[in-house]
Formats: structure tokens, C-alpha cells, sequence
């Protein structure tokens, strides 16, 4: 099927999603710029359903590697499921770009003004921990361990950016490979779903 004819399916709200879906997954085979116009395009739309933008994110993904050549900048704007799943591909396929792409959204310096806001609400020795691992460049470790210090004690950081903290944690791959908290995942949305004002 041609290029142009699975851009028209995905963006089609009336096709089958199974159909929609599947052409987003095809696009990959067309590596050029209206490709990643379009699966940009839908990766971020929430009028699409989390299936098919997590396919649109694992699709960019693997034009990007097949390129030799990850769009950290493009990368860095995907949200949600999308971003889920394309850095979850990265790091798996290419682990050296995964860390790049850290060092890119300047993950060290993000984390410590994460731990310096969280400051306000826990005690030193609770974000002594995060800073440990953060000092070791463990930064997954650092971050799981922080929000779940928050969210045990009920407490929010000063100035709390759900969307922000939400799109680390996905980089993080923290939906699917916790490490000190099997239901992270959803004990993190109900956490922060009590914020006032979320």
C-alpha cells in the first residue's frame, strides 16, 4: 500500500482503529519527511486512541534508528504513550542513544530541581536517597524514589507539573519497569489525580 494511502487511513476517523493502527505501524516502511510529519502529527492528537499513538511513537522510533540518526529534538515532544513507546525501543535497540537522549533533556539537572522543589515536604535523608542516585547517574532509580517517597507520605512538590513529572517517568519506562514498586504506575496517576487542581 502506498505512502500516501496509509496517511489517509491513519488520519481517517471513521476507518477501523485495527486498520488505523496497522498503517501507522506501516509507515515505518516510508522513512521521509511527510511520514514523520503525519505520525508526529497523530503521536500527540488525543482525539487518537492510546493503541495507535503508541504505535505512531514505536514507528518514529524505528525510522530514526534505521536512520543511524535519533531526532532528540522531535523525540523530546512526543508525550504520553507515544514518547512510552518510542524511547522503550531506543533503549532496547540502541542503549547508547537512549543515554544520549538523557544527557539532551539535561536529566541531571531536571532531577535535581525535582528533588530541590520536593525539598518543601520531605525530610533531608528522604531526598538524600534520590540524590545519591542521582550522583551515580542512576537516574530512574533516583526518580522512582523520590515520587514514591511523595506520594507514601501524601505530599506534593512546590509547584507540581503533573504533565512534566508524568513524561519522566514514561522516559524512565516507569509504566512497565519499576524497580522498587510494582503498582508504581498507578499508584503514581492516583497520586497525582489527588493533586488540588489536576
Amino acid at each position: 500500500m502506498s505512502r500516501n494511502r496509509l496517511i489517509d487511513i491513519l488520519r481517517d476517523p471513521s476507518a477501523n482503529e485495527a486498520e488505523r493502527d496497522d498503517a501507522a505501524m506501516q509507515l515505518e516502511l516510508y522513512p521521509d519527511e511527510e511520514t514523520i510529519a503525519a505520525l508526529l502529527e497523530a503521536a500527540n492528537d488525543e482525539a487518537y486512541s492510546e493503541m495507535i499513538r503508541g504505535s505512531c511513537g514505536e514507528s518514529l522510533a524505528g525510522i530514526w534508528l534505521e536512520q543511524q540518526a535519533i531526532d532528540f529534538e522531535r523525540l523530546a515532544l512526543l508525550t504520553d504513550i507515544a514518547r512510552e513507546e518510542a524511547v522503550s525501543l531506543i533503549r532496547s535497540r540502541e542503549p547508547s542513544a537512549y543515554e544520549a537522549f538523557l544527557d539532551y533533556l539535561d536529566v541531571e539537572r531536571v532531577l535535581q530541581e525535582l528533588i530541590r522543589d520536593s525539598r518543601l515536604t520531605l525530610t533531608e535523608s528522604e531526598v538524600g536517597f534520590s540524590r545519591n542516585y542521582v550522583y551515580h547517574s542512576e537516574y530512574e532509580m533516583a526518580f522512582e524514589g523520590l515520587v514514591i517517597q511523595l506520594y507514601r507520605k501524601g505530599t506534593y512538590p512546590a509547584d507540581f507539573d503533573y504533565a512534566r513529572w508524568r513524561d519522566l517517568a514514561l522516559t524512565f519506562d516507569l509504566r512497565k519497569e519499576a524497580m522498587y514498586d510494582p503498582d508504581f504506575w498507578e499508584t503514581f496517576k492516583a497520586w497525582a489525580a489527588a493533586y488540588p487542581g489536576h
